[in-house]
């Protein structure tokens, strides 16, 4: 993933918060925060955009202020992204490469890693 200036600690603050598309539309709230398991930067987060809806969203391109983060996708990609489902609180590398697929993110230099949750 391209590099994501923000970091573990700033984007710790955002659990909890609301997450809203270019639109200024609510997505949902932020549930989680997954490092990359090689570097430990906060690279996706988990946003709840529905009573048992959960979904990773990119922190590529993200503005992150306290507890509100803009994101550049619609809330409708959101909703359409594949459904990842952690064990024990790791994103294996072949399901970051399908959210990479899902959001048109072409990094030619990407090695998948595991993603680890800040929460476990």
């Amino acid at each position: 993933m391209r590099e994501v200036h923000i970091d573990r600690e700033h984007v710790a603050e955002t659990l909890g918060g609301e997450v809203y598309d270019p639109d200024g539309e609510l997505v949902g709230t932020v549930t989680d925060v997954y490092l990359d398991d090689d570097s430990g930067s906060p690279e996706w987060i988990e946003v709840k955009t529905g009573l048992f809806k959960r979904r990773f969203v990119p922190l590529d391109h993200a503005q992150v202020v306290r507890q509100r983060v803009d994101i550049p996708y619609d809330r409708r990609v959101v909703a359409g992204t594949p459904k990842i489902k952690p064990i024990h609180g790791v994103v294996v590398p072949e399901d970051e490469d399908r959210l990479f697929h899902y959001y048109g993110i072409s990094d030619y230099e990407h090695i998948p890693h595991p993603l680890r949750s800040m929460s476990h």
